[in-house]
């Protein structure tokens, strides 16, 4: 009985389609946008001017054809002036960004808040609660995307990225008593603002405690340091967004990955053999993904199956 009123919306099936196709575009227009982040902020340049632009002949890119998804496949990956290459990351994060707030739409805003802790009632979809919650975690998962890339292309991301997604989150669970759904897991008084607080300040110190001791281990494998901060900006940030029960789950199984990558790179040799030609056999190195990589594959999982966990920890 108390299953149905999750698994029934209170939505109707065209509202919840309609809903979620808006969501997608959305979610795909803030994957161009994390795009012009992840190559701009890096560099120092303004992500706001000059215009969107192609890097090899310099023109500005036509509206029609700086529409996410559609204006890639129509140019089919092309420049429309000088028709160089634009790399297939550009639509692959348009794509997976557009998907994840797709998805979280369904799992969490209009199903009831299902894939979270509590009741239907607090959850409900016609509630600002669900959708402050929903807000924050695709902007949580939308940094994470930025922090990741960066750090796939070089070791240092600059720590502005996480300015965002630190102040929306403090501003909502300064505004909603509902903002963690696992709840503090303690109690400091009775005033709810300040648990939110507490609960942020532990998720937040547990994450950069954690993540740093993972952080050297992972150093500890490499054969040359590379110095990077990616890795503890995610966990800081995810901390401080979820909460610290959820921060220990998602390092303990990112953790798990990563033990389980190091031991397979170590017995591979890094590398794999691929024998369609053998008289000519073609050696691939096995690409080695940063933490943060893992992180954001395990985070939206947490996320969306945090009613089967959440009874492991004190609400």
């Amino acid at each position: 009985m108390l299953l149905a009123q999750f698994i029934e919306p209170e939505l109707s099936i065209l509202q919840t389609a309609l809903l979620t196709i808006w969501l997608f575009a959305i979610g795909a227009s803030v994957g161009s946008f994390l795009n012009v982040v992840v190559y701009r902020t890096p560099a120092g340049l303004s992500i706001a001017h000059p215009p969107s632009h192609c890097p090899s002949c310099q023109q500005t890119i036509r509206r029609r054809d700086n529409i996410p998804i559609y204006s890639w496949l129509a140019l089919r990956g092309k420049c429309h002036y000088c028709a160089s290459s634009i790399s297939i990351r550009y639509l692959l994060i348009e794509l997976f960004v557009g998907l994840t707030f797709a998805i979280l739409a369904v799992v969490e805003g209009t199903t009831n808040g299902y894939s979270l802790p509590g009741s239907a009632e607090t959850f409900s979809s016609f509630s600002p609660t669900i959708w402050m919650i929903y807000g924050n975690h695709v902007v949580l998962l939308s940094t994470l995307w930025c922090i990741a890339l960066i750090d796939l292309d070089q070791p240092q991301v600059p720590r502005q990225i996480i300015l965002p997604c630190l102040v929306a989150a403090g501003i909502t669970m300064a505004i909603s008593p509902d903002f963690y759904p696992q709840g503090p897991g303690f109690r400091i008084g009775d005033e709810w603002r300040l648990n939110n607080f507490a609960t942020a300040v532990a998720g937040a110190g547990i994450g950069a405690l954690l993540g740093w001791a993972l952080e050297a281990t992972v150093q500890a494998t490499r054969s040359a340091r590379i110095p990077g901060n990616g890795w503890i900006l995610s966990a800081i940030l995810c901390g401080w967004v979820l909460g610290w029960q959820a921060i220990l789950l998602i390092l303990v199984i990112t953790t798990a990955l990563l033990i389980a990558g190091i031991t397979t790179r170590e017995l591979t040799g890094a590398s794999l053999t691929i024998t369609t030609d053998q008289t000519k056999p073609r050696y691939v190195t096995a690409q080695w993904l940063p933490p943060t990589c893992w992180l954001l594959l395990v985070t939206p999982i947490v996320i969306m199956t945090w009613r089967l966990w959440g009874n492991w920890f004190p609400a």
